[in-house]
């Protein structure tokens, strides 16, 4: 079951295995771990297909390297591995023979014990840390008399979060006005978006157990701050400019 293929994603190859591959995210570079894909996805040892689903596009969405337009091609490559690691998870645990192989290699509790979920769920649906925020993000590009708008939300750490929030800021800052109707709903978009990035700014550091199976094994790059990017100074342009503008006509 293929996943969804999204503008310069990575050319991925699925390995249906069912869980053990070699790996660096969990056992060091190098050896044969075995991987959670449950904890990869972010989802119970119970889910449903829809859920599997939902989870691998929430976290395609999030990793995609042509999203991350300030991440160093070693940064880009290690965000392919994820993607990798993610549609295999995809495609292990939506083929019920290979979910039953990959359940079998996890463990399973003996009949007296209550069934156990071994899946991790609380943190960065990224690299696993904690504390992790549920955020959405959101942003368009306006062209004149239509627009395009895209959204992506997630539990994300506070390194993360930010990564991919500044980068999602900072393209709807340049993009998003260009339409009668884009000038008034992107100021929205600023806004919402500004909430969730100060929103992440009261988590503390985050913390990763290396036990944790997760698309990336390190929080992404924060990356510089809004007001060093191309995007607000473009912003504050654009305003000066509507001013001198007016000013001009008066």
């Amino acid at each position: 079951m293929p996943g969804p293929r999204m503008p310069g994603q990575c050319v991925v190859t699925v390995m249906m295995d069912s869980g053990r591959q070699r790996d660096a995210r969990q056992g060091g570079p190098g050896s044969m771990a075995k991987v959670n894909y449950y904890e990869v996805l972010r989802v119970p040892v119970n889910a449903g297909d829809d859920e599997i689903v939902a989870a691998h596009h929430r976290l395609v969405s999030l990793l995609v390297p042509d999203l991350h337009p300030r991440a160093s091609a070693a940064a880009k490559r290690e965000l392919c591995e994820a993607v990798k690691l993610v549609d295999t998870a995809r495609g292990v645990l939506t083929r019920p023979a290979l979910r039953r192989e990959h359940d079998s290699e996890l463990g399973k509790p003996a009949p007296s014990e209550p069934p156990a979920d071994p899946t991790n769920t609380d943190g960065c649906m990224i690299c696993g840390s904690t504390p992790a925020n549920h955020v959405v993000f959101r942003r368009q590009q306006g062209m004149l008399y239509r627009r395009r708008i895209w959204r992506v939300e997630g539990t994300v750490c506070r390194d993360c979060g930010r990564s991919v929030g500044r980068d999602w800021q900072s393209r709807t800052l340049i993009a998003g006005w260009w339409g009668m109707i884009s000038l008034f709903v992107n100021s929205y978009y600023v806004l919402a978006n500004t909430v969730e990035l100060f929103g992440l700014f009261g988590l503390d550091r985050p913390d990763r157990d290396p036990a944790t199976a997760s698309p990336l094994p390190a929080p992404l790059d924060p990356k510089p701050p809004l007001i060093l990017r191309l995007g607000p100074l473009f912003f504050v342009a654009l305003i000066v400019v509507i001013i001198l503008v007016n000013r001009a006509g008066a």
